[in-house]
């Protein structure tokens, strides 16, 4: 089993003071959220790093519209979700797809849940943080 510090607590970056170890399919979550809300090429030493996903849903008006922003991005999060794993890697910290399970779309601002899944067949539900539009 790997393990890697849990960055996010409660909504908070709290990496110093946390002591909490995340691994499984708690820490595929975690990366998964990571990925997708960091913009494709916004990493100096790792362009290739990131997705799609936020520079096409700040157009977004409809679920249609979100849907379609994070099938476009799904490519990008296998792509880099495989990156670091290996055949030692536990199948439920390693990517297989994830599902929207709800689009809440208030005003200027959309929060996203999805169900991520693991090769292992696991799943965790995750919540992004509220995005704005436009």
């Amino acid at each position: 089993m790997s393990k890697d510090m849990l960055v996010i607590v409660r909504g908070e970056c709290d990496l110093l003071r946390s002591r909490r170890l995340v691994s499984g399919i708690r820490k595929l979550g975690q990366q998964f959220i990571i990925e997708l809300m960091t913009i494709k090429g916004s990493m100096k030493y790792f362009p290739e790093r990131g997705t799609s996903f936020l520079p096409r849903l700040k157009q977004a008006r409809t679920e249609a519209d979100v849907l379609i922003a994070l099938a476009v991005a799904n490519k990008e999060l296998k792509r880099n979700l495989r990156i670091g794993t290996t055949s030692r890697t536990p199948k439920d910290e390693r990517y297989k797809d994830a599902s929207v399970e709800s689009i809440e779309l208030v005003d200027t601002s959309v929060v996203i849940g999805f169900v991520v899944r693991s090769v292992a067949g696991t799943t965790i539900r995750v919540t992004a943080p509220p995005i704005m539009l436009g």
